[in-house]
């Protein structure tokens, strides 16, 4: 399978991020409140928050390996779908059209993470 056929709707990968993240309620990822209000959205369209009891912002890839990544979301998810298929990590690298190195450190990342694995149990 290419990589462009996999790429699901980039809604619905949100969603899933969203529902992994937060499976008991929204909470913020710096002090741990639940007190948060809608705040807009960001630049990819996830919902951004605001915490009232610490003033900081903050959506769902707040602290995880989306956060800050280069990698599209979808690039994320095929890259847990192939690792979950067993997949060799240079053969995902090849299909995305990434440098090797890049998915090998992604894929790390995947590892360690378990909002990965949740994720990896919903696809």
């Amino acid at each position: 399978m290419r990589a462009r056929e996999f790429a699901p709707p980039y809604e619905k990968c949100r969603a899933l991020i969203e529902k992994a993240r937060w499976r008991k309620g929204i909470r913020c990822p710096f002090c741990s409140s639940t007190v948060v209000v809608r705040c807009g959205a960001d630049e990819k369209g996830f919902q951004r928050y605001l915490c009232k009891d610490c003033g900081r912002r903050f959506n769902a890839r707040t602290g995880t390996m989306f956060e800050g990544s280069k990698l599209e979301i979808w690039e994320w998810f095929y890259l847990m779908s192939g690792l979950a298929d067993k997949r060799s990590i240079r053969s995902i690298a090849n299909d995305l059209r990434r440098p090797y190195n890049t998915i090998y450190r992604a894929a790390k990342k995947v590892e360690k993470d378990m909002l990965a694995g949740r994720i990896t149990s919903m696809l």
